[in-house]
């Protein structure tokens, strides 16, 4: 390992260390705490819902009806290579829910290929649809003409998701 990588992995190593929060963001949780911690994830995501229906100018539920990307590598501030992926997505059978999306309009949204995130709990603001999102309902919210975030709305949704449909299938 390279001596910046080594040196990269010890500062995230000691951040984590020190920050209370991060050090138990993995950590096993008796079962007796597990719905009381469930419910705190619930409220904490209604309030970052809200947060960001704020922020968004546009928040709708639509049917993406066309998404195309174009990759772009770019230099950092570091000077170091990186591939952005700017998607362009289009939407029908719009239901609004804050502003007025106009039939026809085009949203974009851009992902750092390079990025990595490693978490325990799911980034809020980092739910976005992948190449093959076409076809599919999400709730967006968007300001200026950027997606800020979507969250996928299937079309037939299960009675198990499809963890709690493989801890059955385990036996737990």
């Amino acid at each position: 390992m390279k001596r910046p990588t080594r040196r990269i992995l010890a500062s995230l190593a000691l951040a984590c260390a020190a920050h209370p929060g991060a050090g138990l963001a993995c950590a096993i949780v008796a079962p007796e705490d597990q719905p009381r911690l469930r419910l705190e994830r619930i409220e904490r995501t209604k309030a970052q819902a809200a947060a960001l229906r704020d922020e968004a100018d546009l928040v709708f539920i639509g049917k993406m009806t066309q998404l195309s990307f174009q990759r772009e590598t770019v230099k950092n501030e570091e000077g170091r290579e990186i591939v952005l992926q700017k998607h362009l997505a289009s939407f029908d059978f719009v239901d609004n829910i804050k502003g007025s999306y106009a039939k026809g309009q085009t949203l974009e949204y851009t992902v750092n290929k390079n990025r990595v995130t490693i978490s325990c709990e799911a980034i809020f603001r980092d739910n976005l649809p992948g190449e093959n999102g076409a076809g599919e309902r999400y709730l967006v919210y968007a300001r200026d003409g950027q997606i800020l975030r979507t969250s996928h709305i299937p079309w037939h949704p299960q009675v198990l998701g499809a963890y709690q449909e493989a801890a059955h299938l385990r036996g737990q």
